[in-house]
C-alpha cells in the first residue's frame, strides 16, 4: 500500500491535481479509471476518495433542523483547528461524571 510511503502534504497535493482530472471527465469509465488510479496512489478506502475528488475545493453549505447554518470546506490544503483547551476541559468534566464519588457506598 502506497499511503504509508506518501506524506501527508503530498496527499494533499495529489489530490488538487486528481479532483481536477475527475470533474473534466465526461463519461463514467473515465472517472471509474482516474478513481481506481487515484485509491491505489493514496491508499485511501474507494467512497471516501470518490467524495474526496468531487468536493475538493468547493464550500459546501449545510443547515440543521435548529436554523444554525455552517460551512464545510473540502480543502485538503486546509488545517483543521482544534481548541485544545475546550477538548481537555470537555473530558475532565466527563471523566468527573463518570467516577464514583470516594467513601460513599452506594447500594442497589
Amino acid at each position: 500500500m502506497a499511503s504509508k510511503e506518501m506524506d501527508l502534504m503530498s496527499r494533499k497535493k495529489v489530490t488538487l491535481v486528481y479532483a481536477k482530472r475527475y470533474r473534466r471527465a465526461s463519461s463514467k469509465k473515465e472517472k471509474s479509471q482516474i478513481l481506481d488510479e487515484f485509491v491505489r496512489l493514496t491508499g485511501y478506502n474507494r467512497c471516501y476518495a470518490s467524495w474526496l475528488l468531487r468536493n475538493a475545493g468547493k464550500k459546501i453549505h449545510v443547515k440543521t433542523r435548529s436554523g444554525t447554518r455552517f460551512v464545510l470546506v473540502a480543502d485538503p490544503t486546509r488545517k483543521i483547528k482544534r481548541n485544545r483547551r475546550k477538548i481537555v476541559a470537555l473530558q475532565n468534566k466527563l471523566y468527573s461524571l463518570a467516577t464514583p464519588v470516594k467513601g460513599v457506598k452506594y447500594e442497589i
